[in-house]
């Protein structure tokens, strides 16, 4: 195979388990996809760099300003402030802001690909500036409309003045933007893919020999390979569910909310069975989920570790990593997990415990948001606190019942993958989640 000949089969006819390619001089990428660490404008693959996430949108908003004028100069004599205000924001909230968070559904994909750092926060830092000026500004405008009549009699040109301002202030930023615009352009492609044109030639030759590599170890995989994925739905989960921990940040809420409301595809993921776990090593592990073992094993030195699991999501743009430890007599199980993105490491450490009564039955306190989902012999519940106030209230739940230990670690191991088994059914039969497929790898 000539890994520098464009492929033969069209753009778009990748196999499932595919999130990027190189096709010519040009790179597909599907939404979510996680680019190899390679600058797509310097061809820079080493030292410091970032994944930063990239958006391609049909619809522009820098266009609704002028929108907003005509609007304006229009309807300006006609319609009070107030509905003129409420005109212009349905403007943006529909041209832009509704597309944005309903993601792919409405044409916008998003990807991740890996920048200098440097590079990166200098153009992060104009950024900054521009957005200040450009939103300073259009607020300045609102204003003037708002009380232009007040102004005009001292002032009789200030209508001119604050459109030929506004006007120059836009155009500015807008000459400013394009300047620094990235030197690669991205584009829609067919099915949802996003291709990516002027590419370094360097970043295209590593990009190549990456894929090439890669080729290369799929082909001495076993003929017919495949992995089990499934599509989870998290707009129909209960909204305490979705949001998580960051209940707190009402910007974020309010913005999850209008997206649950929306059935937002970006509140889809397409996930791996959890038959494709792999175990990993503790030196494998983050920084927070290390900590976090390491506290617990201070405070219960007699707790055994059972296992460390790991499953990356089909993008592979997150990555969940599990930690199982069982107490002395192999009764209660704790599960740490966390979660990391190419973007951030979360400092969050979500924890839970999982303890099998005498005849039948489980009682599960876990520091997540619990929900219904149809089991009858699990009692669930929520726990605030640390990791061992967690524990304690658990303890308090199993005080006043018989419990089950397993007789040991093989026992323990299969009654996980049981509660795995069933969750994962019930989820599916309350369509939280698609049922699970198979695509060839």
């Amino acid at each position: 195979m000539n890994p520098y000949a464009p492929p033969e089969t069209l753009e778009t006819e990748a196999t499932p388990s595919v999130y990027w390619r190189c096709f010519g001089e040009r790179v597909m990428a599907r939404d979510g996809a996680v680019l190899p660490k390679v600058d797509l404008e310097t061809g820079v693959s080493e030292g410091e760099m970032l994944a930063v996430p990239r958006s391609y949108q049909a619809t522009s908003l820098r266009w609704v300003p002028i929108v907003v004028i005509v609007i304006y100069l229009i309807l300006g004599e006609v319609l009070s402030n107030f509905v003129l205000f409420l005109t212009i924001f349905a403007v943006i909230f529909i041209v832009r802001i509704i597309p944005a968070l309903r993601g792919k559904k409405a044409g916008t994909i998003q990807i991740f690909e890996y920048r200098e750092t440097s590079r990166h926060r200098h153009y992060l830092t104009h950024q900054r500036w521009r957005h200040g000026i450009y939103y300073t500004t259009v607020l300045l405008f609102i204003l003037g409309m708002a009380f232009g009549d007040k102004i005009t009699p001292f002032l009789p040109m200030f209508p001119a003045i604050s459109f030929m301002a506004f006007m120059t202030i836009l155009l500015a930023t807008s000459l400013w933007k394009w300047v620094e615009r990235p030197k690669n352009r991205t584009e829609s492609a067919p099915s949802g893919w996003l291709r990516i044109r002027n590419v370094h030639p360097e970043a295209m030759r590593k990009l190549r020999e990456i894929e090439a590599a890669e080729q290369t170890k799929l082909a001495l995989a076993p003929a017919g390979r495949t992995r089990r994925i499934f599509t989870r739905y998290f707009h129909r989960l209960p909204l305490a569910v979705v949001l998580g921990n960051r209940q707190k940040n009402l910007f974020h809420s309010a913005i999850i909310t209008l997206m649950k409301l929306l059935r937002s595809s970006k509140l889809e993921r397409e996930t791996y069975h959890f038959d494709e776990t792999f175990e990993v090593s503790e030196s494998e592990i983050s920084p927070p989920l290390r900590s976090s073992l390491e506290a617990w094993r201070l405070a219960h030195p007699d707790w055994k570790l059972v296992k460390i699991e790991r499953l990356p999501s089909p993008a592979g743009d997150l990555t969940m990593d599990a930690v199982f430890l069982a107490s002395p007599l192999l009764e209660h199980v704790l599960t740490f997990s966390h979660t990391t993105s190419a973007q951030n490491l979360a400092a969050h450490v979500e924890c839970e415990f999982l303890t099998s009564l005498q005849p039948s039955g489980r009682i599960h306190t876990s520091s997540m948001p619990v929900f219904d989902i149809g089991r009858t012999d699990v009692d669930s519940a929520q726990a605030k606190g640390s990791h061992l106030q967690i524990f304690e209230t658990h303890l308090a739940r199993c005080a006043q019942h018989p419990l089950a230990p397993a007789i040991d670690l093989p026992t323990l191991l299969a009654r996980l993958h049981d509660e795995k088994a069933e969750a994962h059914a019930l989820l599916e039969a309350a369509a939280y989640q698609g049922p699970t497929r198979e695509i060839s790898i």
